[in-house]
């Protein structure tokens, strides 16, 4: 299946992060405006889930005290997960450390890089303020530090 980061995206965004570590530039404004013009070409669909997908993971990367995922951490685990390439080389073994700083780089802003969308309103449309079915559940276990998403907003960890 195609990542929610389209295959055909995926050169751009290497190549992207490339220029900038070498330029010394990234969070210039001319990188955030390279990233919002190729996040802007995505399909409607798919930036809907990555906005849903971020904010969840932003949500996670807010515990990084109690559960240790902070930006770096989510972006390893979830970089490959969501930019990668149809097709598998070594070379693209290699950019892996790119592509989990893109990942890395959207998170951490990805509300001023994510374009808004017919219909946004800060929730899902559900009412419950939540992401989709997910207004009032948890991501986590009893052992590990509970994530609401949706809720109150209260401590329950």
């Amino acid at each position: 299946p195609e990542p929610l980061f389209p295959f055909d995206t995926y050169k751009k965004f290497v190549f992207l992060q490339s220029y900038v570590v070498r330029k010394n530039k990234c969070g210039a404004p001319e990188h955030v405006l390279a990233l919002r013009e190729l996040l802007r070409d995505f399909p409607t669909h798919h930036l809907r889930v990555l906005k849903r997908v971020f904010m969840l993971l932003t949500d996670v990367v807010a515990q990084a005290e109690k559960n240790r995922m902070n930006a770096m951490n989510v972006a390893i685990v979830f970089g490959p997960i969501l930019l990668y390439p149809e097709q598998q080389t070594f070379q693209t073994t290699l950019d892996i450390p790119g592509v989990n700083a893109t990942v890395r780089f959207v998170l951490e802003n990805h509300d001023q890089l994510l374009p808004a969308l017919p219909g946004d309103d800060g929730g899902d449309g559900d009412g419950g303020g939540g992401i989709g079915d997910f207004g009032a559940s948890a991501v986590g276990s009893p052992r590990t530090p509970r994530v609401v998403v949706g809720g109150s907003g209260g401590d329950d960890g």
